[in-house]
């Protein structure tokens, strides 16, 4: 296991100098652009409260809106320094420093087209980004952030936007090249609204059904590759994170999805990155550990 205080101070130490520099560079373009209007906006202000003069707000009210818009320049061009301190420095060293052979890209997204052969939703609109790629444990693997989306018309003609899904899907390839295609999912009744009812498989643990829908067409597969320890793995995981889990195994692909982002924050903050980590870690953990259980099943 990566001792995370050890990586978070090599990040910090590495990162946080460029961040202070960037906030610090911000605050003297702030004093640059907004001081001189500033003062003079707040002499108009004084002589307008004692004279009530026309003339006056009508000058006022131009420096008014100068140091507004600057105000919101000046900070959108410190998130966007920062967040690209972040995309470029802090989460690669985060991703690597959980394992070296993974890779962190943020412009990268899940193709959608391997999104759509994994999961079963109709959207209108599909963004992903965030892409972690590499090998664990002899296994390739792609995890990235997905969001998706469907347009709703209201009876005004108005279009709304409500969102699908919104979290981290992955998928890695297997040893095995399965003859069916099976459908787990904790958010109970969510497949039976897409599936054939015939499609559904009773499971022998009362308590993993509680958890978890299972949907598939070919049942003895199925039942090979649902042993006790992979549905124990999965009821642990649910019940100790509160976190749904969706997956599909289909051909030689094993796809998962989880309903949590794996990087949400925009500041070098030790909880927030520390909760980054663990989620990575939590997240593989229990991919790789139903992976490996699927590779011992002699299908």
């Amino acid at each position: 296991m990566v001792d995370f205080e050890l990586l978070y101070k090599n990040i910090y130490e590495i990162s946080n100098p460029e961040l202070v520099k960037i906030k610090n560079n911000n605050k003297k373009l702030r004093f640059k652009k907004l001081g001189l209007p500033a003062i003079v906006f707040f002499i108009l202000l004084y002589i307008w409260s004692k004279t009530q003069l026309y003339i006056l707000f009508l000058l006022i009210a131009p420096v008014f809106f100068y140091l507004f818009i600057t105000i919101i320049s000046v900070l959108a061009s410190q998130s966007s320094k920062i967040e690209e301190v972040f995309n470029e420095k802090v989460i690669p060293q985060l991703v690597s420093g959980y394992d070296v052979n993974l890779k962190y890209k943020s412009s990268i997204g899940l193709e959608e087209k391997v999104y759509v052969d994994g999961f079963w939703e109709n959207y209108d609109e599909y963004r992903s980004n965030d892409m972690i790629s590499g090998e664990k444990n002899g296994y390739s693997v792609d995890m990235a952030r997905v969001d998706t989306i469907v347009n709703i018309r209201n009876s005004d003609g108005e279009e709304k936007h409500r969102k699908i899904f919104g979290g981290t899907a992955a998928v890695t390839s297997i040893h095995k090249n399965l003859k069916g295609i099976t459908r787990i999912s904790s958010d109970k009744g969510a497949l039976s609204k897409i599936f054939d009812d015939s499609q559904r498989i009773e499971m022998d643990s009362s308590e993993f059904e509680q958890y978890f829908d299972v949907y598939s067409d070919n049942k003895i597969e199925t039942m090979q590759i649902l042993t006790s320890d992979f549905m124990e793995i999965m009821i642990e995981y649910v019940r100790k994170t509160g976190i749904n889990l969706e997956m599909t195994l289909l051909d030689n692909k094993f796809y998962i999805r989880f309903t949590k982002y794996l990087f949400n924050f925009m500041d070098l903050d030790h909880d927030k990155l520390k909760d980054s980590f663990e989620t990575i870690d939590s997240m593989y953990k229990v991919m790789f550990d139903l992976l490996n259980i699927i590779e011992k099943i002699e299908l």
